[in-house]
């Protein structure tokens, strides 16, 4: 996943340029170009990175704050425009998000490393282990510094982080049963080269990981995944700078240095994302509506069936934090609970669509899904992996007896992660607009598109 700075045609942008795309429109490529009439074609286009089209109450007099001044708590959405025809305030025409409901807004965020408070400089006093069975107790390392010196006698373990490791203030929930990967960078001050180190990482309800690492150059990139367990209490991770069965230990007086520390959800190691208590977020991270799986939702106002149509298209970044058994990640109509599409459950052979929408086909990340037109619970389930962004995208819906559009919580069934930009358009556009769109997206959100 990278958040550096994305190409469009050749030119780069990052945040902040959809104004930018909208009057450059010659060299850029519009977003709006899928609504050619703007509220006149249906459909909705809401951008959590557009932050002015967002608020964190729902009448839209608090503006959200930019990720990374805050702390995700105090950072809620509760109104979010539908910016087809550059709406400004909730009175304007369009097909808004609103939640009335305080304590179900989503959160503006643009996290990805769970280690806030420990990154990247994780080792104090109080976090040094100082169990006389496993730990040369002698090893102290002063408050931020992160140089770990070989002791004389014995193994030396050094804490990489530990249950919640988050900063004051900031609410997070880690999901269980889904893997973490945790990652970092070891330089060698002294002779390190060819020296071995180990990593140990334990959970509650395991499996846990043993790996020792030869360190083969330096700088040296470590990842090892953790994999889902039953809690996510009590996640330790350790490095042993001594007696891990190989001849190739460090010796008395080396030292590595241990920097770029991460903790991420997923079986995959994320693009390493600074993290402190000052500074939340890298620029350039990609910002989103952040879901809690329990109560998080948007909803929009009622509107007259036949508003949307019978052939529409739908794109939606979405990034799973839970491997939880269902979740509908797609949109669903709240005045009648059998309307909605993108439910993931893994094992289930039940259509991961409503029949009501009509026979759409599914697409992850620009692949078609197989099953055609009934397209299972479990492919889907199986396409979004925890943890990462995808492009999920559903061709040829039928909306035309909706009468209102809500994302996050279905009855039940809520969705747990982060979502990008809501794309819904006519299947009608382009195929050159479809194919923009989705490399839009994905160069935004990191998606790797085939």
């Amino acid at each position: 996943m990278s958040y550096g700075v994305a190409l469009r045609n050749g030119v780069p942008f990052t945040l902040g340029t959809i104004a930018a795309l909208c009057v450059n429109a010659t060299t850029q490529w519009n977003p709006l170009s899928l609504w050619p009439d703007g509220i006149a074609t249906p459909g909705m286009w809401i951008s959590p990175r557009t932050l002015t089209s967002e608020w964190q109450d729902y009448t839209g007099t608090t503006p959200v704050s930019v990720p990374g001044t805050v702390a995700d708590s105090a950072n809620p959405v509760g109104l979010a425009l539908d910016i087809r025809a550059g709406a400004t305030v909730l009175t304007d025409p369009g097909n808004h998000m609103l939640q009335s409901t305080s304590a179900a807004r989503p959160l503006m965020s643009a996290r990805v490393n769970l280690l806030l408070l420990k990154s990247p400089y994780p080792f104090n006093t109080s976090d040094d282990m100082t169990d006389a069975d496993v730990v040369d107790a002698t090893v102290v390392n002063a408050a931020g510094t992160n140089t770990i010196t070989c002791g004389s006698t014995s193994d030396v373990l050094v804490r990489l982080g530990k249950t919640n490791p988050v900063s004051t203030g900031v609410t997070q929930i880690l999901p269980g049963g889904v893997p973490f990967t945790y990652s970092f960078d070891i330089t060698g001050i002294g002779s390190a080269v060819g020296k071995a180190v180990a990593f140990l990482a334990a959970r509650p309800g395991g499996p846990d990981v043993t790996e020792e690492i030869t360190l083969t150059a330096i700088p040296q990139r470590i990842t090892a995944t953790l994999p889902a367990g039953a809690s996510v209490s009590n996640i330790y991770a350790y490095i042993a700078l001594k007696g891990v069965g190989t001849t190739a230990n460090l010796a008395t007086g080396d030292e590595i240095e241990v920097t770029g520390i991460q903790l991420n959800i997923g079986s995959d190691a994320d693009a390493y994302q600074y993290a402190d208590t000052t500074a939340l977020y890298p620029s350039g991270a990609p910002i989103a509506q952040l879901y809690d799986g329990v109560d998080d939702g948007m909803a929009t106002a009622a509107f007259a069936a036949g508003t949307l149509t019978s052939g529409m298209d739908c794109m939606i970044p979405v990034r799973r934090d839970s491997g939880a058994p269902v979740a509908v990640v797609g949109l669903f109509d709240p005045t009648n609970g059998g309307r909605w599409f993108g439910a993931a459950e893994s094992g289930s052979s039940a259509t991961c669509f409503d029949s009501s929408v009509g026979t759409p086909t599914v697409w992850v990340d620009n692949a078609q899904l197989t099953g055609g037109t009934s397209v299972t619970r479990d492919t889907l389930n199986t396409a979004l992996t925890v943890g990462d962004w995808h492009i999920m995208e559903f061709r040829d819906l039928d909306l035309s007896a909706w009468e209102a559009a809500t994302f996050g919580n279905y009855p039940g069934f809520p969705a747990n992660g982060a979502r990008g930009d809501i794309l819904l358009f006519p299947s009608t556009a382009s195929t050159e607009d479809k194919d923009a769109a989705r490399q839009w997206l994905a160069d935004y959100y990191g998606v790797t598109l085939p």
